[in-house]
């Protein structure tokens, strides 16, 4: 076998050729491989920016609900610091006011039954009492004196049954002498 040891002279304009088809696969390949990954490292980091962007929301969100949050508890604070001594002194006046009614009732009740009987005003007066006694969350002590009271006769029953009739009004004026 034979080798040959030939060497060929390649024209200058052939190896000029095949260099700029060398350097253009080179460059062409180069460049697409450094565009290939400048696209991948911008879209990566637009991605990275974008999740920033949405965890800085996220975050802000949360900050705000946060705020709003204290801030509804402040203001909840303020409003039970104001109304709780009001709610106090409500309290009192309304044990007042049941302590009274209660009294008034017992009272107008008691006069009653030492007359006797009870009329119109007397009715209307005590069970207009009850009425307020009853909405401010009364006891049953003063509701079973209503059941006694409204079993008092009328005084039309009562002058009935002791068939006392009126009496005229007396003058008023001194006798002369």
């Amino acid at each position: 076998m034979m080798i040959l040891n030939a060497v060929v002279e390649i024209p200058g304009w052939a190896i000029t050729l095949v260099s700029v088809a060398a350097s253009a696969i080179v460059s062409g390949f180069f460049g697409f491989m450094i565009k290939h990954g400048l696209e991948k490292y911008f879209q990566k980091r637009d991605q990275e920016k974008d999740e920033q962007k949405t965890k800085l929301k996220e975050a802000e969100r949360i900050m705000g609900e946060q705020e709003n949050e204290r801030l509804v508890q402040t203001i909840g604070k303020m409003i039970d610091d104001k109304v709780s001594p009001m709610s106090k002194k409500l309290d009192a006046i309304g044990d007042g006011t049941l302590s009274s009614l209660r009294n008034d009732i017992l009272t107008c009740y008691y006069k009653c039954v030492d007359k006797g009987y009870r009329n119109d005003y007397d009715y209307t007066n005590v069970h207009d009492m009850y009425e307020s006694y009853y909405n401010l969350n009364g006891n049953s002590f003063v509701a079973d004196v209503m059941k006694r009271f409204d079993e008092l006769p009328t005084k039309e029953d009562w002058e009935k049954k002791h068939k006392r009739k009126r009496q005229p009004l007396r003058e008023t004026q001194p006798k002369a002498k």
